[in-house]
């Protein structure tokens, strides 16, 4: 069997290195799949033909895998539902493990159909390190939950499959429980108790155990009580032992303390971040008194179509200004080298306030070239990459999966005196960002102390000021990337740097001036 078709995928990766944090790379891992039905379908056949025992439980999995594969036509928009996402991470990273092991431990001298599923599968597994782990299961139960707090999801419609109106398959007991392990304690209790609610819900016996004991770790010991003697009466499981400790300690303890569900966020920005994400809030000054016009460069043909979106201080969106074929070749140029985006001064750590991965395009390329001509034309700003003369960084494309987000933060780097020694070039006086696909639901870039939310469109891209005209940071630059709600998001970032732009943008002199 050819493994022809992974031709074009990437080669740098890691098993295991997080690679839910990318729609792309989740799409890789869903064709290798795939192929690994083919072959476990392939030694199930003839094993069975041979005579020989295949155990229940593999030839219930490829059942059930080839069921839910059956009706899928759109691969991207499907991983694009955050439960067929969860669904696929969870089997790649944890059943077909199992079905490994089984396969392993069949026989004691393994058959030609063993050794061939075998070798298949380490040739699939380990060609590019492109398959899911033990942490991507623990980043996709974060992102559900994150889904659920940012926007408010019923969580009961949530488990049922269904977000916005696209529904996918609902999550078993086998899938709540797996979230939950890595979920909070208080998120735990509420994630158990709506799963509880639910009408078709038929093996509940697990989830019981798990939030009575999740109730007992968190020092409510009579409600755990309660949900342990209930157990009792239809478990057959021995918990008389287990109902002896939970009642000393709930004897000894008292009463339990009023039982607080989570709350949302307390600072006040924070609040703002939510709101806009969900599109609650939008001010006067975001949305009716602009406008859009054709602005005007050097180039007396060339014009901008600009849509401004703040006066004060200056954001605008510019419509129209990468085609197809460049987003195409960014995106096929990035998928190599993507890797689990890093923050500043956290290189190399996961950072759960930024969720996606990155990749640097080569200023040498061409599609990079006519893209820096073209921001340089429409901002006056020397943008052009060159090595005797840095006057900005590398476009740097960053692909976003479900849940993905980047919490607020500002690009302009050396606010931070840590880092004022590496400050050669100049700070980022400013950000062009090109959006390269619309994005289902979710992924807006918001700015929450302008009340500003701005929804990706294909094809354009916004830019505004990180830094004052007097060169401190412009406390309003601070943004945010919104969870990705449906679907994925492409975005490419041209950081512009301060000191080669003092002919371009010489500084002014008072604080509060603006650059326009």
């Amino acid at each position: 069997m050819a493994l022809n078709w992974y031709a074009v995928l990437m080669f740098s990766a890691v098993i295991g290195a997080e690679v839910s944090q990318s729609v792309y790379k989740m799409t890789v891992v869903y064709y290798k799949e795939g192929h690994l039905v083919d072959a476990l379908d392939h030694y199930v056949t003839t094993t069975l033909a041979n005579h020989s025992h295949v155990d229940e439980t593999v030839k219930s999995f490829l059942d059930n895998i080839k069921e839910k594969r059956s009706g899928i036509d759109n691969v991207t928009e499907w991983i694009g539902h955050p439960i067929n996402a969860f669904q696929l991470v969870e089997r790649t990273a944890n059943g077909w493990k199992k079905v490994e092991q089984n396969i392993k431990s069949s026989t004691v001298v393994p058959t030609k159909a063993t050794l061939d599923f075998l070798s298949y599968w380490n040739e699939v597994i380990d060609v590019d390190g492109i398959w899911t782990g033990r942490d991507d299961v623990n980043i996709s139960a974060q992102g559900l939950c994150r889904l659920h707090q940012t926007y408010k999801l019923d969580l009961k419609t949530l488990m049922s499959g269904t977000i916005l109106n696209k529904t996918a398959s609902p999550l078993t007991t086998s899938d709540v429980i797996n979230i939950g392990i890595y979920l909070k304690a208080e998120d735990q209790i509420e994630w158990y108790e709506a799963y509880l609610e639910l009408d078709d819900v038929t093996e509940k016996e697990s989830v019981l155990y798990k939030l009575a004991m999740t109730y007992y770790m968190e020092d409510f010991a009579w409600k755990s009580l309660s949900i342990f003697t209930d157990l009792q009466k239809i478990s057959s499981r021995p918990l008389e032992n287990l109902v002896k400790i939970v009642r000393q300690k709930a004897e000894k303890a008292g009463n339990d303390r009023p039982f607080k569900k989570r709350k949302g966020p307390t600072s006040f920005l924070s609040k703002i971040y939510e709101n806009l994400c969900r599109g609650n809030i939008q001010t006067n000054q975001a949305i009716p008194v602009l406008h859009c016009y054709n602005k005007v460069t050097r180039i007396p043909y060339y014009t901008g179509k600009e849509e401004v979106l703040s006066y004060i201080p200056r954001i605008s969106r510019f419509h129209d200004v990468i085609s197809d074929a460049e987003i195409s070749q960014l995106q096929d140029f990035s998928k190599p080298d993507l890797t689990p985006s890093d923050v500043l001064g956290k290189a190399g750590q996961h950072f759960p306030g930024r969720i996606s991965e990155t990749s640097w395009i080569e200023p040498s390329k061409d599609v990079s070239k006519k893209l820096e001509k073209r921001i340089e034309l429409l901002t006056r700003l020397d943008t052009v990459y060159r090595e005797e003369t840095v006057t900005s960084e590398y476009f740097q494309v960053v692909n976003y999966g479900f849940g993905g987000h980047y919490l607020r933060h500002y690009d302009a780097l050396y606010s931070d005196q840590k880092y004022a020694k590496d400050n050669v070039y100049g700070d980022r006086i400013a950000t062009w960002m090109f959006y390269l696909n619309t994005v289902a639901a979710g992924g807006a870039t918001v700015f929450p102390k302008l009340n500003l939310r701005i929804l990706p469109i294909k094809g354009s891209a916004i830019f505004w000021y990180n830094l004052l005209p007097s060169g401190d940071l412009d406390d309003r630059s601070q943004h945010a990337s919104c969870p990705v709600l449906l679907g994925s998001k492409w975005i490419t970032t041209k950081w512009i740097l301060e000191h080669e732009q003092m002919f371009r943008k010489p500084c002014k002199t008072h604080r509060m001036e603006e650059h326009f």
